[in-house]
C-alpha cells in the first residue's frame, strides 16, 4: 500500500497513492494508517483520497476499523477529496452519515480550527 504523509499543525494527512482499494489492499491500509498515526502520535488523520477510483466493502470495513480505533483513543479521521464513484459507494451504505467527509484538503484542516 503506497501513501504518502505529512503533518500540518500536528494533524497527520496521508495521501493514498492506490487506485483500488478493495479486499487485497484492505488489511494493509487499515494497518499503514494506524502504523502512521501511532509512529507521529497523531490523534487527527486525515486522509486524502484523491488517486483512489474505486472501494469496495472492504476498503470501507478498513477505513471503519480505523475510525473506531482512533475514537477509542480520543481521536478521528476525516476523508476528503473522494471521487464521484467512491463518494457513491459511501452514500450507498449511509457511512456519509458515521464518517466525516470533505471536499479538500483545506476544507477538512479549517473543520479541525478551534
Amino acid at each position: 500500500m503506497e501513501i504518502r504523509h505529512k503533518l500540518v499543525d500536528g494533524r497527520l494527512i496521508l495521501d493514498i497513492l492506490e487506485f483500488e482499494i478493495a479486499l487485497d489492499q484492505a488489511g494493509a491500509l487499515k494497518r499503514t494508517i494506524l502504523a502512521e498515526a501511532t509512529a507521529r502520535a497523531a490523534r487527527v488523520v486525515i486522509v486524502n483520497c484523491d488517486k483512489v477510483g474505486l472501494i469496495d466493502s472492504a476498503g470501507i470495513g478498513a477505513l471503519i476499523g480505523v475510525r473506531n480505533q482512533l475514537r477509542r483513543t480520543g481521536g478521528r479521521l476525516l476523508l476528503c477529496n473522494l471521487s464521484p464513484r467512491v463518494a457513491a459507494a459511501v452514500r450507498r451504505v449511509t457511512l456519509d452519515t458515521i464518517f466525516e467527509v470533505y471536499p479538500d484538503e483545506s476544507a477538512a484542516l479549517r473543520a479541525l480550527a478551534p
